[in-house]
């Protein structure tokens, strides 16, 4: 009885030693696991808000908003967003919408939330912090143009409506209105855009071969009236152009459409019209077509506006109803049959827009501007970026790029998204060399025809860091 005693008690004083320790272990998974999840659900609200950066990333009201509903049992109010704008360098953040260049510039969302531990033992040992996490991606050029709405598919007052069921014979009376001719023909809502002089051109700012593409454009109806409120988008790095005034499209400055890439050899130029309740329009031409146009554009809109060649269609006369005449004597019950069958309108035909010839799929692979260029100061590394993209001049992610200098062996790109291809943040940097060398990148990806492109970096302006 005395050793059965003692055992309980001796079971009693090592639950009394361990328990402490057992339930700081249990407590102390609980609050990391608190802690685990709220890092995931601010970052994770970062990566949605920089996506919404992405498609309009001068709305930093919807950007924020768009982070507010991810913030999954968390109080908005004790959360800090934060969306500025920043060049991918160092050199610090903007907030301006205005100063953002696309292709070059990142979105940055970053979103605090105070953390502190409920446990007291651990909160001493653990004081209170802030969990933070940024996200930053670059602005895709032309992600600031908006669809304009197409037309609305409710049709017009005053046209019939199909209603079920047979026709009613209530006759209708006659009326004395006088007889009048028929209206005009209303203009058909249709968009007519075309390049202007000299345009599409290509510079040769790389090398002989290769430079920036330049456009500009005039959009009309089809009554040869300029319009200067359409969307008018280009193949070429999903740009679009800007309303210059009296149906001229082209950059922001009040010239040309450029490109931002010099890396462009002579290629099928497509600039499309849209305006909303108007049939679009589209118009291609190789830059071949037209004289080399190095050194910017070639001035303001040219003088000569497009003569408008439609025939003019004659107003249709509206068919002439009987009047009835008063005739004395007394009235007669005989019944009248109908004295007209409603005519149906005549449907408008509508253009069948022309099949797509299938894209090939091919691949193109460029330098960026001021690419290659080798180190001026310090040591004398290479530094390489690469843009890759399709037949349509769309942006290519996925592709396997390598790049080779003086014949060496090969080193792979990383893809940073966007067509864009170099370092794991930048561009990529070599190790050392010596001298000027030719430097060779090539771009792979399956279904796909891969390129080539190579330039010495004797050719290329010297750089102190990554351009």
């Amino acid at each position: 009885m005395f050793r059965k005693s003692k055992s309980r008690a001796q079971s009693m004083v090592e639950l009394a030693l361990v328990l402490p320790i057992l339930l700081l272990v249990v407590l102390g998974l609980i609050e990391f696991g608190r802690a685990l999840f709220i890092y995931t659900v601010v970052s994770n609200a970062a990566r949605e808000g920089v996506r919404a950066g992405l498609v309009d990333p001068d709305d930093t009201v919807w950007i924020t908003e768009r982070v507010e509903a991810r913030l999954v049992l968390l109080d908005p109010e004790d959360v800090t967003i934060v969306v500025n704008y920043d060049d991918g360098t160092d050199e610090g953040t903007f907030t301006d919408p205005e100063d953002i260049v696309e292709g070059q510039d990142r979105v940055r969302v970053q979103v605090s939330v105070p953390f502190a531990m409920i446990t007291p033992i651990i909160r001493d040992i653990f004081p209170d912090t802030t969990i933070s996490y940024t996200s930053a991606r670059t602005i895709v050029a032309g992600a600031r143009a908006h669809k304009t709405p197409g037309p609305s598919s409710t049709p017009p007052a005053g046209l019939p409506t199909n209603t079920p069921g047979g026709v009613t014979d209530t006759p209708v009376p006659p009326t004395d209105t006088p007889v009048g001719g028929g209206g005009p023909t209303a203009t058909p809502k249709i968009l007519t855009i075309v390049f202007t002089s000299g345009y599409p051109c290509r510079g040769t700012e790389q090398n002989a071969n290769k430079g920036q593409i330049r456009a500009m454009a005039y959009v009309t109806d089809a009554g040869g009236n300029p319009i200067s409120d359409a969307t008018v988008t280009i193949n070429v790095e999903s740009g679009v152009l800007t309303s210059l005034g009296g149906g001229y499209y082209g950059g922001a400055g009040g010239n040309c459409w450029e490109s931002t890439s010099q890396g462009y050899g002579d290629m099928d130029v497509t600039v499309t019209a849209a305006r909303a309740g108007y049939t679009g329009d589209s118009d291609t031409a190789n830059t071949a077509d037209n004289a080399i146009c190095n050194g910017g554009c070639a001035g303001g809109p040219p003088p000569t506006v497009p003569t408008n060649t439609a025939t003019p269609i004659p107003p249709t006369p509206s068919p002439t109803p009987t009047v009835p005449t008063n005739t004395p004597g007394p009235p007669t019950n005989t019944p009248l049959p109908p004295t007209a069958t409603p005519i149906p309108p005549t449907p408008t035909a509508t253009p069948i827009p022309p099949t797509p010839s299938p894209t090939p799929q091919t691949l193109t692979v460029v330098f960026k501007a001021n690419y290659p260029c080798k180190k001026n100061t310090g040591g004398n590394p290479v530094y390489v970026y690469a843009y890759v993209y399709d037949a349509g001049s769309q942006p290519v992610t996925g592709a396997t790029v390598r790049v080779q200098l003086a014949g060496g062996s090969w080193s792979s790109l990383t893809d940073q998204g966007n067509g864009y291809y170099g370092g794991a943040s930048s561009c990529w940097v070599s190790a050392n060399m010596s001298g000027n060398v030719d430097v060779v990148v090539e771009a792979n990806k399956t279904g796909y025809t891969g390129d080539t492109v190579s330039e010495n970096t004797g050719n290329v302006t010297s750089c102190s860091s990554c351009p």
